[in-house]
């Protein structure tokens, strides 16, 4: 199963800095603002976005991409729903990682 897949992006966050934390409004504090595919608007996180906002510098960029299904285009939580694609993701990342 060496199938080369596609990816589309669906979520983007960017590191950065809330400039008015603590009791003086004078701290800094960590967090991601992130935007997800689909969603109106952008969410401040103050939570992990798995990766920890205290380990990477004011202006770090994460996407976030999932596979294609090479058979019927579609993204891969869509195509493992999608009865009438027969691609087997299980094999896919067996090949892939295994």
């Amino acid at each position: 199963m060496g199938d080369r897949l596609n990816y589309q992006e669906i979520a983007w966050a960017e590191r950065r800095v809330d400039c008015y934390d603590g009791p003086n409004c004078d701290q800094h504090r960590a967090l991601w603002r992130a935007h997800f595919d689909g969603d109106m608007d952008s969410e401040d996180m103050y939570r992990d976005l798995p990766l920890d906002p205290k380990q990477f510098p004011p202006g770090t960029k994460v996407v976030i991409m999932v596979p294609v299904c090479p058979k019927c285009d579609q993204q891969v939580e869509m195509c493992e729903q999608d009865k009438s694609c027969d691609f087997d993701w299980k094999a896919w990342a067996e090949g892939q990682y295994s």
